[in-house]
C-alpha cells in the first residue's frame, strides 16, 4: 500500500498536534481525532498573538482579540 494511501485511511494515525511554524508565522495547532483543525494558537505577520477555535467543519467559530 502507498504512502497517501496509508495516510487517507489513517492506519499511519492522524497528525494531532503541531507546534512549529508555517510560512514564518509561529503556531500550535490542535486537531480531533479526525485530523481536523480544531484549535490554533499563533502570532500572526503584526506580532498579534491569536487564539482560534474551529468546529467539526472546519469553520471558525471564535477568536481572541475578537477582530469584529
Amino acid at each position: 500500500m502507498k504512502i497517501n494511501a496509508l495516510k487517507k485511511s489513517r492506519e499511519l494515525g492522524s497528525e494531532r498536534l503541531f507546534l512549529g511554524s508555517e510560512n514564518e508565522i509561529p503556531q500550535l495547532s490542535m486537531r480531533d481525532r479526525l485530523g481536523k483543525e480544531r484549535v490554533k494558537i499563533f502570532i500572526d505577520s503584526t506580532d498579534i498573538a491569536k487564539l482560534q477555535f474551529f468546529n467539526e467543519n472546519g469553520k471558525l467559530v471564535g477568536e481572541f482579540p475578537d477582530d469584529k
